[in-house]
């Protein structure tokens, strides 16, 4: 190939024009191009040995750009898988938006709520303790006329000695005093109240 291009060079040189007078022109002795077989020989070597280290080239890229294609249709699928992502964290984050705007309001109910529930728990408190109050009151009078009861059914003793009395500013009671029925079980303890 190299010896072609030579050949071909000198076609070239003879075909030109000769040079004209104004021209200075330069000789130079040709010197006749051996066929060395040998260095045709070393120079196919070294081309076949070129040619080698191309195709090998060729195949390393070949090989290399099948991986690169390989490595971005990965990429590209892990792009649209993180894009995919990204949406979807947008849409929770959007809807976490729409739910932290509710907490305020509910929030101002569960206060307005614990406010009255307050409020009904001191009312029920009171109401409590005004209960047990009359509960108290009612057992001591029961306890009161359960004693009187018992002190009338007991036989009237015969009086000891005169005694003076001292006034007493309370009225009495004038409701009809009931027996209760012999069957009656005896309610003369009426602490149950209290519970």
């Amino acid at each position: 190939m190299a010896r072609k291009r030579i050949s071909d060079l000198i076609q070239e040189e003879n075909q030109k024009p000769s040079p004209t007078s104004e021209e200075s022109t330069i000789d130079i002795p040709a010197t006749p191009v051996g066929h060395d077989t040998e260095e045709i020989e070393t120079v196919e070597e070294a081309i076949d040995t070129a040619q080698v280290h191309l195709d090998a080239t060729v195949k390393e890229l070949q090989v290399a750009l099948e991986q690169t294609q390989k490595q971005e249709a990965l990429y590209k699928q892990q792009i649209q898988d993180l894009e995919a992502t990204v949406e979807d964290l947008k849409a929770n984050f959007e809807k976490t938006q729409e739910k932290q705007s509710l907490y305020p309001k509910q929030i101002t109910d569960l206060k307005s709520e614990l406010a009255e529930q307050k409020a009904s728990v001191k009312k029920l408190t009171k109401e409590l303790a005004d209960a047990k109050q009359d509960a108290l009151k009612l057992a001591e009078a029961n306890a009161n006329l359960t004693e009187e009861l018992n002190n009338l059914k007991k036989p009237k003793e015969a009086p000891k000695a005169i005694t003076q009395y001292k006034k007493s500013y309370r009225a009495l009671d004038t409701r009809p005093i009931t027996l209760p029925a012999e069957d009656a079980p005896d309610n003369s303890s009426q602490m149950w109240l209290l519970d």
